[in-house]
């Protein structure tokens, strides 16, 4: 999913805040191995963001007490604009981003 979302910021020397907004892509997907390693290799490709929620994934019990669905959000709107430029979207939100 793609999102635009409003957020509090501070400004280069940190004194002063304003409301800006960033571009946010977040894929989800179920917890299970081989779902969580498309996650890993999404944020491995981007070179950025994170995957939530965060736990120890070698721990069994996290993982057990982890929700069913994980996803890997990125919120750096120059690298999304850049993906969804070069690999056009074949639907209808093709036409929402164009917009």
């Amino acid at each position: 999913m793609f999102y635009t979302y409003v957020s509090e910021k501070k400004n280069r020397g940190g004194q002063s805040t304003y409301i800006g907004c960033d571009s946010s892509l977040e894929v989800g997907q179920n917890s299970h191995g081989a779902a969580r390693a498309i996650l890993f290799c999404l944020k491995k490709f981007f070179k950025g963001g994170y995957i939530k929620p965060k736990y120890n994934y070698d721990n069994l019990s996290e993982c057990k007490n982890s929700r069913s669905v994980n996803r890997y959000v990125l919120r750096n709107s120059d690298t999304i604009i850049n993906f969804v430029d070069q690999y056009p979207m074949l639907t209808r939100k093709q036409l929402d981003y164009l917009d």
